[in-house]
């Protein structure tokens, strides 16, 4: 039984991580069409953060 939950809640958790993936590559997509000002730099600024830790949830995901 706890192991169907851990495994239930491994699957959420990397479908989790793909959507956030997904969405800062989106992100990155929208924000390339930005004129060049400041607010595009931290827009960046801000999707790179938004991206690592996306992709760091995405890791955690794996290691159980």
């Amino acid at each position: 039984m706890k192991e169907r939950e851990s495994n239930e809640n491994k699957g959420n958790a990397v479908m989790s991580g793909v959507v956030l993936v997904a969405a800062s590559i989106m992100l990155i997509f929208v924000i390339n069409n930005f004129p060049p000002s400041g607010a595009r730099n931290v827009a960046s600024f801000v999707a790179g953060m938004f991206g690592f830790t996306s992709v760091q949830a995405l890791r955690r995901s794996f290691d159980g």
